[in-house]
């Protein structure tokens, strides 16, 4: 690669990425010419980038591929030194890079990496992989914005690289930090826990404990507040409201207990307001004066200021809040404001400016004076407003000022760009509009001794709300204000008294945005804007990384979004991950323990911790926590944990895949095959890289079994099988082939089986057959050969079985409609069946065939049945129509057809059954028809849905609830504004009934209810509560606990003799150990044979077990043995027999499946479900039988074949020649 080389020297900047790299290029005049290659260069500039990461931290195994694999021994894993790679994505531009850095015309490097330190480490881990120039100086570029002026301060005020050691080193401390406690505690918890959660969540595939230092612990802070949610207890409370009468305005004030008050540290307070029993609240009331006096009156002006300016952590929160943005999805939206030039660095957490910016602020403000807030912006000018105090300040300014718009304005946004810069501009300059004002009266009064207080306001001067908007504001506000301003200290005025109850809520769940702003206040959320600024504690993350790590829990799928508005919810996987780290590691899960270490950090970055110290501390922690978690057992812990978040059996080891050997030589280098939990793989299988390469899994839903195996590589074919489904999900039926010379599997399709029906042929009165809207004879070979009975599709039309029972049994179908004609045009006929011809005809309706025996409610014309519906012989289109013209027709009416005994019922003056309709939303509603005579049309009734009253009231409004067929509801419901949306239909299949709902709504919870169907297929029925959240108004599921999931059974144990065996939806267990799976080797056992296992302690023969080692189906007894279940094999029978032996001519014995001879020679008897009659066998062993019918496959399915043998008695199908 060819740079040309000068003899004066040159500076090279490198930015964060090729789009920033552009705009340092434009400012320093160096052009592309078209032409990158990964950097640009004039005489005295090249500019080039970095993609992001160009080098990371080696994974265990470059340093030992024996770690590769996840074993205790080798933890935990610190080394002295750590290595580095190079990424594979970006190792072209890395290559570029290095050699621009040793070019030796290169006198300066300006590091211009992303502001902070992320950035600067990124940059340091560039250097150090690829060196420089020796006469090369260094120099870190630090900037704000984009716009020129900022690009050239940053470079002309470039520090030198060493003023940059301290955040140096706080950035390689974080990355071997995360690198060392995920890889450590990763691998111990997973090689200790990992099948547990993996075999009770029913991971199809493996999932390893992931822990992180911080994702770890923002997992803990969604469990506990869910946790939080979920064991919440409403507590009722009772306030007193005194109601003062001034001149007609009524102004109200709320007792609050004092030392003077006869209830002061009472044990009947719920606090200083109110009390827990409404009986208290009355005695007190009892007590009152119908008089209050007066004892003190405030006016005051209040102001309030404007808040801070934005950080990305409160910037995130707003949008998630406002616009229900995610973070990372608002960052992002940042990111790109701020490389259009339009606002400044986007990764802060300052929410403050500097001195030195405040004093140029002008040129920011005057670059909005166009377009939206140009009216905002002059409004400013021409009063001389400046930024006030608590807006600026050096000490909250670590590396970047708060976000705040450039003033310039560059290219179109999108519709979330827009919003996002619409928040950050208002923010700015509402720091300079004055603050609201409100008018503010407070007053105490006296009753018995009791004291009462009032207070209310009203906005009188708006401020900073003018660019903000108005809050929302009590109506009335300024009447109650003026009234309470009227009262006078020392006098008395009437009143009366009221209980107001309240109750207690639950937390509300974390959003994506308020997580954030948890993450910066380590763990807590303070939703006060100017109360947050004060006590703003150490963080937990960056502002840089906190957005990925919800994407990683996402991504995980610890966690998950609940809805819109970015509600986050712990996955039961999560939650099985927190219990597992609570018990374990604890200290991860703690926020102030994750701040500490950020602290720690930052102590690093400002020079008052040393890296070497902090590492000594880091090593020692993880060093001692890897020795005891290593010794400790804690699966029972964790497994009582886990178990109510399980939705399978909990297994706790792994237990290697005991290969088998089937014999059956491979077909690529002749070894044999085995057995894996996958399928087969040739024994010279080594790995995917090494070794023969044969290897056969389960074929598109299909398990292919050890007998079938061998069929396909001996004779090169096996099938058909009728199971596999296809991409897009249909199944298809095919035979499996083995092609020798590209040495892969092969589908040769064939058709699915063909059903046998209670019809008989009209020609020849043998059994039709159906498959996929065909039909046949049975006896039907082909047009040449056999029964000549065939229907398909007809005009592009499949027929029903009902039309075709109708063709055969009365000769003639319905009017079938929608045949196609072939200038695409459709008409409707009979199918009439030509006896004499033995054909299917066409035969057209006439006049006489519309006829019905029904007459039009309008005019008492006949009715037509036509193709569209039904319509009076009268009947003119509504333009051509005259007097003596009829209306009546009914045809498709909201997306339902009217169907002949529907308008039987019509016409009777009935009203037919619900029927299912469609309104113009598409959305499906049910309604019966019926005739309107006044109206002369078909209306639609719903008194079969009248609601009905249950014994209960709405949870969120109080009024009576309602029910129909459709669920349960609040008398007040309604979807628009201002409605109850209280509603309770069908949930994971499950209908409610009335008890349940009751409970539901009285006591929040219903009982344990059980079948309630997971989304993900495959899945089975879970168990669970329903719970009524408070906060978010809404149902949620509560799952049981273990204990909770069994009930006492009939059984006693068959090990101890003592104790009842417990059930569950898994099977039985007893407090002794025993243990019994309901379904064993893949087989659901039935009841009557687990009673017969404890009671007897053995079943009958049960069939349709699987083996996983040898890949076959077998049949076995199920025996007690001890505390084990063994399987026991029938025995071998076999009984004598007059069919001699083709090899020895000694007569052979028959058993269950084979007749068989001393000599080793043997052949089966029972194919397919079928069983062979001794003179079929007898053809076989000769080498082939005439067709066999009544073959059943493994589907169910039947079908015939021929079957051919050869001298070792091996068997297969012959489709060909049948």
């Amino acid at each position: 690669m060819n740079f040309g080389f000068r003899n004066m020297g040159k500076s090279i900047i490198i930015a964060e990425k090729p789009s920033v790299g552009m705009e340092y290029a434009k400012v320093l005049g160096v052009t592309s010419n078209g032409k990158t290659n990964g950097y640009l260069e004039n005489d005295k500039w090249i500019v080039t980038w970095t993609v992001g990461h160009l080098v990371t931290m080696s994974y265990p195994e470059k340093y030992d591929p024996a770690l590769k694999e996840w074993k205790l021994d080798t933890l935990p894993f610190l080394p002295d030194q750590y290595k580095y790679e190079i990424i594979k994505e970006t190792s072209k531009q890395f290559a570029i890079v290095k050699q621009l850095y040793n070019r030796p015309d290169i006198d300066s490097i300006y590091y211009a990496g992303d502001s902070g330190r992320e950035g600067l480490y990124i940059q340091m881990l560039v250097r150090q992989f690829a060196g420089h120039a020796p006469q090369a100086s260094e120099k870190v570029v630090w900037i704000d914005s984009q716009t020129e002026d900022e690009i050239l301060r940053g470079i002309s005020e470039a520090k030198d690289l060493s003023q940059y050691e301290a955040m140096k080193d706080s950035g390689y401390m974080r990355a071997i930090e995360d690198y060392a406690v995920g890889i450590n505690f990763s691998r111990l918890l997973s090689v200790r826990y990992a099948i547990m959660l993996n075999s009770g969540s029913g991971q199809k595939k493996y999932k390893p404990i992931s822990v992180g230092r911080v994702m770890t612990c923002v997992l803990g802070m969604i469990v506990n507040r869910e946790r939080e949610i979920r064991n919440f207890h409403v507590t009722n409370f009772y306030r007193i409201a005194g109601l003062l009468n001034i001149e007609g305005e009524t102004v109200e004030c709320e007792w609050k207990v004092n030392e003077n008050s006869k209830y002061f540290q009472s044990p009947k307070l719920y606090s200083e307001y109110g009390f827990l029993k409404e009986q208290d609240a009355i005695e007190l009331i009892n007590c009152l004066n119908a008089e209050m006096r007066i004892s003190n009156v405030t006016k005051a002006i209040e102001k309030k200021n404007a808040p801070l300016l934005f950080n990305l952590a409160e910037l995130q929160g707003e949008c998630t809040k406002k616009y229900h943005l995610s973070p990372a999805e608002t960052l992002q939206i940042a990111q790109s404001l701020y490389e259009k030039k339009m606002t400044t660095y986007p990764r802060t957490d300052a929410r403050v400016l500097t001195n030195a910016i405040a004093k140029e602020i002008g040129k920011n403000l005057s670059g909005l004076k166009k377009g939206t807030y140009g009216e905002y912006v002059e409004k400013i000018e021409l009063n001389h407003w400046n930024i006030k105090g608590k807006y600026i300040d050096d000490s909250k300014v670590t590396d970047h000022y708060a976000i705040i718009p450039t003033g310039k304005v560059s290219g179109t946004l999108t519709t979330k760009e827009q919003y996002v810069y619409d928040m950050i501009c208002r923010r700015f300059l509402a720091i300079f509009f004055p603050p609201a004002e409100y008018e503010r009266v407070s007053f105490d009064a006296i009753s018995e001794n009791e004291t009462f207080h009032g207070t209310n306001k009203y906005l009188v001067e708006q401020g900073y709300y003018e660019v903000f908007g108005f809050p929302d504001e009590d109506e009335n506000a300024e009447k109650r204000v003026a009234a309470m301003s009227k009262l006078r200290q020392g006098e008395c005025y009437s009143a009366q008294y009221e209980i107001r109850k309240g109750e207690t809520t639950p937390p509300k769940r974390y959003t994506s945005g308020s997580i954030i702003l948890a993450m910066e206040g380590a763990g807590t959320l303070i939703e006060d804007d100017e109360l947050r600024e004060q006590i703003k504690a150490d963080g937990i993350g960056t502002s840089a990384t906190r957005a990925e790590v919800i994407e990683k829990l996402l991504r995980l799928n610890y966690i998950c979004v609940k809805d819109k508005k970015q509600v986050l919810v712990p996955s039961a996987f999560g939650e099985m991950i927190y219990e597992v780290v609570n018990v374990t590691l604890p200290e991860l899960l703690s926020p102030e323990m994750t701040a500490k270490w950020e602290k720690g950090l930052d102590g690093i970055a400002n020079g008052q911790i040393f890296k070497s110290d902090y590492e000594k501390e880091l090593y020692t922690y993880i060093r001692e926590t890897c020795n005891r978690l290593k010794t400790e057992d804690n699966t029972g812990i964790i497994a009582g944990k886990i178990r109510s978040f399980a939705s399978n059996r909990i297994q706790y080891e792994y237990k290697e895949f005991d290969s088998y050997n089937t014999k059956i030589k491979c077909p690529l280098c002749g070894d044999d095959i085995e057995t894996t939990s996958w399928g087969f793989r040739c024994k010279s299988n080594i790995s995917k890289n090494e070794g023969c390469k044969f290897a056969i899994g389960d074929i598109l839903g299909h398990r292919l079994l050890t007998n079938e195996l061998a069929t396909l590589l001996h004779y090169g074919k096996t099938g058909p099988y009728y199971d596999f489904i296809s991409q897009k999900g249909k199944p298809f039926a095919a035979y499996l082939k083995w092609n020798n010379d590209s040495k892969k599997l092969e589908f040769e399709l064939t058709d699915m089986p063909w059903n046998k029906t209670d019809l008989k042929c009209p020609i020849c009165g043998k059994s039709i057959l159906e498959r996929d809207g065909f039909y046949r004879c049975e006896d039907y070979i082909d047009a040449d050969h056999g029964c000549k009975f065939r229907i398909g599709k007809i005009k592009g039309k499949a027929i029903p079985i009902k039309q075709i029972e109708k063709l055969i049994k009365e000769n003639s179908t319905d009017v079938i409609k929608g045949f196609k004609k072939e200038d695409g045009g459709k008409f409707d006929a009979f199918l009439i069946w030509d006896r004499e011809n033995e054909r299917v005809r066409f035969r057209f309706p006439e006049f006489e065939d519309m006829i019905t025996n029904y007459h039009c409610p309008i005019c008492n014309g006949k009715i037509l049945a036509t193709s569209y519906g039904y319509r009076c012989e009268n009947y003119k289109a509504q333009e051509k129509r005259r007097e003596t013209d009829c209306s009546f027709v009914l045809g498709n009416i909201m997306g339902h057809t009217i169907k002949e005994k529907e308008l039987q019922t019509i016409l009777n003056g009935g009203v037919t059954e619900p029927v299912s309709l469609k309104n113009k939303d598409k959305k499906s509603f049910e309604a019966r028809l019926y005739w309107d005579n006044t109206q002369k049309k078909i209306a639609l009734k719903f008194d079969d849905n009248v609601p009905v009253d249950v014994a209960a009231n709405c949870p969120i409004c109080g009024n009576r609830l309602k029910k129909n067929k459709f669920g349960y509801f609040c008398s007040k419901y309604s979807k628009n504004p201002g409605g109850c949306n209280f509603y309770v239909g069908t949930i994971a299949g499950i209908s409610l009934d009335d008890k349940q709902v009751i409970k539901l709504v009285t006591e929040g919870k219903t009982d344990l209810i059980d079948g309630f169907k997971p989304k993900e297929k495959g899945k089975r029925p879970f168990s669970a509560y329903l719970k009524w959240d408070n906060a978010d108004k809404k149902l949620q599921f509560e799952f049981p606990n273990a204990d909770e999931m069994k009930e006492v059974s009939n059984y006693n144990c068959p090990v101890c003799k003592v104790h009842k065996l417990l059930k569950s939806k898994y099977g039985y267990q007893c407090e002794c150990g025993f243990r019994f799976g309901n379904k064993i080797a893949e087989r659901e056992i039935p009841d009557d044979q687990i009673k017969k296992l404890f009671v007897v302690g053995e079943t009958d023969f049960i069939s349709g077990f699987y083996s996983s080692r040898t890949r076959r189906m077998f049949t076995a007894k199920l025996v007690l043995n001890g505390n084990k279940i063994d399987f026991v094999l029938p025995e071998k029978v076999l009984e004598e027999s007059d069919i001699k032996c083709p090899k020895c001519s000694a007569c052979m014995k028959k058993g269950n499946v084979f007749f068989e001879c001393e000599c080793g020679y043997k052949i089966p008897h029972l194919i397919a479900a079928k069983h062979l009659t001794d003179e079929e066998v007898r053809q076989l062993m000769r080498g082939k039988t005439g067709l066999i019918k009544g073959f059943k496959s493994k589907t169910g399915k039947r079908f015939d074949a021929v079957l051919i043998a050869d001298e070792n008695g091996t068997v297969k199908f012959d489709f060909q020649n049948k």
